[in-house]
């Protein structure tokens, strides 16, 4: 008798390429098992406060993603214009997306160059 389960034959899936139950429903919300799928705009909620991704750089060890930081939903004036992060840092802190789409805060930019022109020099690093 085959180990394979039925739902697996359904999806026209071998069963060596059957995707592990756990990550199905990040798949399914167009990410991946190792998490959903982060853009430009989105929103994430974490335990003490909101952060916007600003932008999102890859290198050769990983990608960063800069963010602004905010102490809740209702304010307008960021209490960090910029953060950087690495991935596994981003992923482990952000806990859900509540926005995509929203626009950059007044002195991101400015902040995300002075960041990544240090960065580049070898004078900052990210969290």
């Amino acid at each position: 008798m085959r180990s394979s389960n039925n739902s697996d034959r359904m999806l026209g899936l071998r069963p060596s390429e059957a995707m592990p139950w756990r990550g199905i429903r990040r798949w399914l919300a167009g990410g991946s098992a190792a998490g959903p799928v982060l853009a430009v705009g989105q929103v994430w909620q974490t335990q003490e406060n909101w952060l916007m991704i600003g932008r999102i750089d890859s290198f050769e060890q990983g990608n960063v993603i800069s963010v602004a930081a905010y102490r809740d939903a209702q304010t307008r004036e960021p209490i960090a214009a910029h953060l950087p992060f690495s991935e596994p840092t981003f992923r482990k802190s952000a806990q859900r997306l509540v926005a995509r789409n929203r626009q950059l805060p007044e002195g991101f930019e400015e902040g995300y160059r002075t960041w990544r022109a240090a960065f580049d020099s070898g004078q900052a690093g990210l969290w």
